[in-house]
């Protein structure tokens, strides 16, 4: 965990990006869907919305499937083609968001916290092996 850490923060492709507003919170609980979930009818919850980097609101979009993932990735590379660090900035964010789940867990609700470590051995750990 230590070196995760130290290697986040040397990282310099957090600070070398576009800087875009950012929902902070984009997740599928905050995503409004139609009756049949063919299309986005509206999104919620800008209570963490900032500017800062895409990568933040990409990497909440691992949770909704490797597929749907993959389909966002595709789409914003295209768009985006000179953002040639994305894919490893959403993957620190990615860990990050999960160390924010943690402290969460220790803070609020004690009873989430083996989920949050489980998400931490995943997300962090298995990304550190490659």
């Amino acid at each position: 965990m230590a070196k995760w850490w130290e290697e986040a923060l040397e990282d310099s492709t957090f600070f070398f990006h576009r800087f875009v507003l950012c929902h902070g919170d984009l997740w599928y609980g905050n995503i409004l869907v139609d009756d049949l979930c063919s299309g986005i009818t509206g999104i919620i919850d800008f209570s963490d919305m900032t500017i800062g980097d895409p990568a933040k609101d990409l990497a909440t979009q691992g949770y909704l499937g490797v597929d749907f993932y993959n389909q966002i990735l595709s789409e914003y590379k295209h768009s985006f083609p000179e953002d040639t660090t994305i894919e490893h900035r959403v993957k620190k964010h990615q860990g990050l968001r999960e160390l924010g789940g943690l402290r969460y867990a220790i803070k609020h609700n004690i009873s989430e916290l083996e989920d949050s470590l489980s998400k931490i051995r995943t997300v962090i750990f298995a990304s550190s092996d490659g």
